[in-house]
């Protein structure tokens, strides 16, 4: 697995799904601690366009059980959250990822680097896309601000949804062109 895609019991025969096996992906591992749908999809939308940050302690919560049984701490050095570009993030007010990221940051004991990424462009948002539509639309859209900041580092990409993991496998190519060690993915929830 790369993806965190779930994958049901008649195909554990094969070690990654259909999109792993035919994509080409810069991050070594993703993993999402949710399906997104039903109330946790309830729960990120409220928490992204209606400012409830009473949400993030359920958020750590989910974050803490998920990482407790799955993710060895020691294997990054560094936080990073994908960024909005700024006009949007003027316009909600904060940026979801930060917030999750800080999260992570007390769970993980690894600093966060908040703005290691940014988005110099305005992309259509990805839900109204489809896959090859998605690729296109992310492309050169961010920067990383210090390439030798993260020269040789193994870094955490935080994000709140996985779909095709497009947003994600971006954000990793620059940092991998930047010289990173390795790009792993923590997302709070991942789409079926």
């Amino acid at each position: 697995k790369i993806c965190g895609r779930s994958m049901n019991k008649e195909k554990f025969y094969r070690p990654i799904c259909n999109e792993c096996a035919s994509g080409n992906f810069y991050f070594k591992r993703a993993w999402s601690c949710c399906i997104y749908e039903g109330i946790i999809k309830d729960a990120i939308l409220r928490f992204k366009y209606t400012d409830s940050m009473y949400l993030t302690p359920v958020f750590r919560k989910i974050f803490a059980d998920f990482i407790k049984e799955n993710l060895d701490k020691d294997i990054v050095d560094m936080v990073v959250p994908v960024p909005l570009f700024s006009s949007k993030q003027r316009e909600r007010g904060f940026n979801q990822s930060d917030i999750l990221a800080d999260l992570i940051r007390v769970l993980l004991n690894k600093p966060v680097f908040s703005n290691m990424l940014k988005k110099i462009r305005p992309t259509r948002p990805q839900q109204e896309l489809n896959r090859g539509e998605r690729l296109s639309n992310l492309k050169g859209a961010f920067v990383v601000r210090e390439p030798g900041g993260v020269k040789n580092k193994n870094i955490m990409l935080v994000d709140d949804v996985l779909t095709t993991g497009s947003t994600i496998n971006e954000c990793s190519r620059i940092l991998k062109e930047a010289l990173c060690k390795n790009v792993f993915a923590l997302t709070l929830a991942r789409g079926i």
